[in-house]
């Protein structure tokens, strides 16, 4: 994959407009667009399948000390819990020890024994607060818990600039909204949401190529 150099300065100003970029649609372009920001700042972002029984929604570890790995496993399939975990692995990235490997599970609670592993849930809880304080303003909180029609989650969502489905997520987090009426708002990604990266990379090389091969001089003709 094409990278730029780790530059945590420039992620950190990009990562106001993620929360934006959860209102994008199509998905494909919105993802993508994710995993290209990431990467001008020096971050890789890959996606791979769940593994059953792990319960892990991404990891992020680093690949030398300049070079921070993202994985996402899409598990849940919606899109709140995509953007959260994308956010939270940022949150990683930008505040812990480059030496550990995080792995999210969704886990709230954390373990109160004195060990690494305390540590270690302390880290996750304080990614989970980066993630949730980046997509939902703190000022906006109070707001947020007053709201219980789906007209009241969708003007909050577009007042605040982020996803309906974040917003419905929250309150059922909180026991405001059963699943059931929080699952209304939420967008399904299907693995064709995807972005074929790859093949983004190496349109502009194949473009280049053929260029190349039209200037090309034909047999017995003389090049300047």
């Amino acid at each position: 994959m094409t990278v730029a150099d780790w530059d945590p300065e420039g992620l950190r100003r990009w990562l106001p407009e993620l929360r934006l970029l959860t209102r994008r649609g199509p998905l494909r372009a919105a993802i993508a667009d994710y995993c290209q920001a990431c990467a001008r700042s020096g971050v890789t972002v890959v996606f791979v399948p769940e593994i059953a029984g792990a319960r892990a929604y991404g990891a992020t570890r680093w690949l030398a000390p300049h070079r921070p790995l993202v994985q996402l496993s899409l598990r849940g399939r919606t899109d709140d819990q995509l953007w959260e975990t994308a956010a939270h692995e940022l949150g990683h990235v930008l505040m812990h020890d480059r030496r550990a490997v995080f792995i999210d599970t969704g886990e709230d609670e954390p373990d109160t024994a004195e060990t690494a592993e305390a540590a270690a849930d302390a880290r996750e809880h304080e990614a989970t607060a980066f993630a949730r304080e980046l997509l939902i303003p703190p000022a906006a909180e109070t707001r947020l818990l007053g709201s219980r029609r789906v007209e009241d989650v969708l003007g909050f969502a577009a007042g605040v600039g982020v996803a309906a489905s974040i917003v419905a997520a929250r309150l059922q987090r909180h026991g405001i909204w059963s699943p059931r009426q929080a699952g209304r708002l939420k967008r399904r990604i299907e693995d064709r949401d995807l972005p074929d990266l790859a093949a983004a990379r190496s349109a502009p090389d194949d473009a280049s190529r053929r260029a190349r091969r039209a200037n090309r001089p034909h047999p017995g003709q003389r090049g300047d």
